[in-house]
C-alpha cells in the first residue's frame, strides 16, 4: 500500500484486526482535500464501512454535499456538524482541518479497498456471533442457521470482490471482434443450445449473462419446454440448476426419465410412472435409463426454496457443487417466477419485480443464461385466437422490461380441442373444418419470440409430446422416435 501520512485523532478507537481509525482518517482527509475522488469510490463505499460513528456522519455530509454539486471541505462541514458532540470531543472543526492537511491522495483507492475489507471482517464476526447465539439458545434448526450464514457470506464475497464499473470502447470492440472470430471459427458456440433447431436458428441459443422469460397460459407446454432446454444444456456439457417451485425433485426426475426413454424409442408416459402403472419390461427400461442418467449434471431446487434469499443461496450452492464435479453451472431454470416470494413486499407486482432483479443479477454475476417461466392471466383467452402478446406481461411487475428475451409458448391444438369438446362447431361442415384444423396442428407447439434484445423476433414451431416430456425438432410421428 502506498505511503500516506496520517495521525491519531486522540479519543478515537484504537486500530484492531477489524478496524483502523487511521485508514478512515486518510480516506476522509483525502476526500476533503479533493472532492473529485468521491466520484471514483462513491459506488463502492458506504457509511457503515467506517467503524467510528463520527466518521460515518462526516462521510454522510461529504456525500450529501458532493452529490448536490456543492463543495465538501473542513469549512463547509464545520456548519453541517456544528452540533455533533462526537466531533466536538475530537476537536471540532480543527479535527477536520487536521485530517485534510495531513492526508495525501496517493494510493487512495487502496485505502478504500482496505476499509471495505475491514468492514467485511466485522460482518464475518457478527455473522458468527449471531449464529453462535442462535445455536446456544436453541432458537433455530441447524440447517436454517447454516443457510442464513451461507447467504450472508455470499453477499460479503460479492461486496469484497472488486469489479470495474467502467470499460473503454477499445476494450469493448476488442472483446467483440474476439467473440465474433471465435464463433466464426467454431471455437466458441453462439450460445447454449435449446435443443430445438428451429428456435436456435432464430435466437442463436441461450447467451451468457442474459435473462429469458418463457411465458404462456397453463397447458401451453412451458414446463415441458424448459425441461427440454435443461436436457439439451446438460447434453452439451453444461451443469444446470433447476428450481421447480411447483413439483419436487423426484417428479422432475421422472419426467426426464420419460424424456430419455422416448429418445431411445421407448414410450413410457411419466404420468403412468408417477402412479406406478408400468409393466415388468417397462420397469426394467426405467431402471436402465436411471443408471444411464446417474451422472446427469442437474441440481434441483426443492419446492420450499421459494424466498429470494434462499433461492439465491441454493443457486450459489449449485454453482459451487457443479464446479467441484468438473461440469460448471451453465444454466439456471426457474419454474415459475410468480412463485418466488419476498416477505417484505406488500404487493405481488413488487415481489415479481424483485424476483426478476434476482434473475438478472444471477445471470450477470455467474455469466450464464437464466430462464424463468411466467404464468399469464386469463385475459389472454378473451381474444380469438388467444395468442399472447407482450402487453399480456404488463400486469406482471417488470418482467417485460427486465427480460432480455420473451418467448411465448402457444398450442393451437389445445384451444381447437376445447372448441370441439364444447360442441362449438356450428354444424357438420364447421365441425369437419375444425377437425381438419386440429389435424394440422396436432402435437405442435409455437414459440413466439416477442422480444429479443439485440436479435430478431419471430415465430417458430416444433413437435411436442407432453405425455413423454418431449419437444423435438425432428420426429417421426408414425414410428414414434426421434430422427
Amino acid at each position: 500500500m502506498a505511503e500516506i501520512s496520517s495521525f491519531n485523532g486522540g479519543g478515537a478507537q484504537e486500530a484492531s484486526s477489524s478496524h483502523s481509525v487511521e485508514t478512515e482518517q486518510v480516506v476522509i482527509g483525502a476526500l476533503l482535500l479533493n472532492n473529485e475522488l468521491y466520484h471514483k469510490i462513491s459506488s463502492r463505499l458506504e457509511a457503515d464501512d467506517f467503524f467510528d460513528p463520527v466518521h460515518q456522519r462526516i462521510w454522510d455530509c461529504i456525500s450529501s454535499r458532493v452529490d448536490a454539486g456543492s463543495i465538501a471541505s473542513p469549512v463547509t462541514l464545520k456548519s453541517d456538524l456544528a452540533n455533533d458532540d462526537g466531533l466536538k470531543e475530537l476537536g471540532g472543526a480543527g479535527y477536520l482541518a487536521r485530517m485534510a492537511g495531513s492526508s495525501r491522495t496517493t494510493g487512495f483507492e487502496e485505502y478504500v479497498s482496505h476499509l471495505i475489507e475491514l468492514k467485511a471482517k466485522r460482518d464475518i464476526l457478527s455473522i458468527a456471533k449471531d449464529a453462535t447465539e442462535t445455536v446456544e439458545h436453541g432458537t433455530g434448526p441447524a440447517h436454517e442457521v447454516a443457510s442464513k450464514m451461507e447467504q450472508q457470506a455470499g453477499s460479503l464475497i460479492a461486496r469484497t470482490t472488486s469489479k470495474p464499473i467502467l470499460s473503454s470502447h477499445l476494450k469493448g470492440v476488442t472483446d467483440a471482434v474476439t467473440n465474433i472470430n471465435d464463433m466464426r471459427m467454431g471455437d466458441r458456440p453462439p450460445g447454449i443450445p435449446s435443443g430445438i433447431r428451429q428456435l436456435d436458428d432464430l435466437m442463436g441459443g441461450f447467451m451468457p449473462g442474459r435473462f429469458y422469460v418463457v411465458a404462456g397460459r397453463p397447458s401451453m407446454g412451458k414446463t415441458t419446454a424448459v425441461h427440454n432446454f435443461a436436457w439439451a444444456a446438460q447434453k452439451a456439457g453444461h451443469g444446470v440448476f433447476f428450481a421447480s417451485l411447483e413439483m419436487p425433485g423426484d417428479e422432475m426426475a421422472t419426467r426426464l426419465l420419460s424424456r430419455g426413454l422416448i429418445g431411445k424409442g421407448h414410450r413410457v408416459p411419466y404420468s403412468r410412472m408417477l402412479r406406478g402403472k408400468v409393466t415388468d419390461e417397462e420397469m426394467r427400461l426405467i431402471v436402465d435409463e436411471a443408471k444411464a442418467q446417474e451422472a446427469t449434471p442437474i441440481y434441483y431446487g426443492e419446492r420450499h426454496v421459494r424466498s429470494i434469499t434462499r433461492l439465491r443461496a441454493a443457486a450459489k450452492r449449485a454453482h459451487q457443487q457443479l464446479a467441484d464435479t468438473g461440469t460448471p453451472l451453465g444454466m439456471i431454470v426457474i419454474d415459475y417466477i410468480q412463485l418466488i416470494s419476498d416477505p417484505t413486499a406488500k404487493d405481488p407486482r413488487i415481489s415479481v419485480s424483485r424476483a426478476t432483479s434476482l434473475c438478472k443479477d444471477l445471470a450477470i454475476e455467474l455469466s450464464i443464461p437464466v430462464i424463468a417461466c411466467a404464468q399469464l392471466n386469463r385475459s389472454v383467452e378473451q381474444r380469438d385466437p388467444p395468442v399472447p402478446v407482450l402487453s399480456d406481461l404488463k400486469e406482471s411487475g417488470s418482467l417485460e422490461e427486465d427480460a432480455d428475451a420473451v418467448i411465448f409458448c402457444y398450442r393451437n391444438e389445445y384451444y381447437l380441442q376445447r372448441k370441439l369438446d364444447a360442441g362449438q362447431n356450428g354444424g357438420i361442415d364447421a365441425q369437419a373444418d375444425l377437425e381438419a384444423q386440429l389435424a394440422q396442428v396436432r402435437n405442435e407447439i409455437d414459440y413466439i419470440v416477442a422480444k429479443h434484445r439485440g436479435g430478431p423476433v419471430g415465430q417458430r414451431s416444433s413437435y411436442v409430446d407432453l405425455a413423454h416430456n418431449l419437444i423435438a425438432s425432428d420426429y417421426d410421428r408414425n414410428r414414434g422416435h426421434l430422427l
